[in-house]
């Protein structure tokens, strides 16, 4: 399993960035935040939906990252230099661990959901978590629970999909104010 930070300073893909964090409380719920605005990359990141090229990374580019206490996963939604929404990619994960600053982490446990702003949504590297339990990297009771938390995910975020995109919004504004 990888090791993600919230943070992201090991992406050497990005040659000059802004970034601000932030610890949140709501309905509820508790987590962290950080936005990274990316002001030059040495290459555009461009990721794929359903077959079709989407840029996840370019000049002018913002991640917004949210971790969610006692969650297993972890939000990076995508925004254009326009400010658009372009992409929401959460990363099923086994562990979030919380520090209260950009050195926050969690374990990757391979599959990822990706929600698109029009609701439309794909399961991605299913393959790598079948390789990772085939050679013992995870264990069945992981894989299971990576299974379990995107199956949850695709079936409530089509119907959650307005507040999901408020709360980022709220989120990213706060953050910018601190950049």
């Amino acid at each position: 399993m990888k090791r993600k930070r919230l943070g992201r300073y090991d992406w050497s893909r990005v040659l000059e960035r802004k970034d601000s964090h932030c610890c949140w409380e709501k309905n509820g719920q508790k987590g962290e935040a950080a936005l990274i605005q990316i002001e030059k990359v040495s290459a555009p990141a461009v990721g794929t939906f359903r077959g079709e090229p989407v840029v996840i990374a370019d000049d002018g580019y913002s991640w917004l990252q949210i971790a969610v206490e006692g969650q297993h996963w972890w939000l990076t939604a995508m925004l254009a230099p326009n400010g658009a929404l372009t992409q929401y990619y959460f990363d099923i994960t086994l562990e979030n661990h919380l520090l209260g600053s950009r050195d926050s982490w969690f374990w990757d446990l391979y599959l990822d959901v990706v929600l698109m702003p029009d609701g439309r949504l794909d399961l991605l590297d299913e393959d790598e978590l079948d390789e990772a339990l085939a050679s013992g990297d995870i264990t069945a009771e992981q894989h299971a629970l990576a299974h379990d938390c995107a199956g949850k995910l695709m079936k409530e975020l089509p119907e959650r999909l307005p507040q999901l995109q408020e709360f980022c919004r709220e989120l990213e504004k706060e953050l910018r104010r601190n950049v």
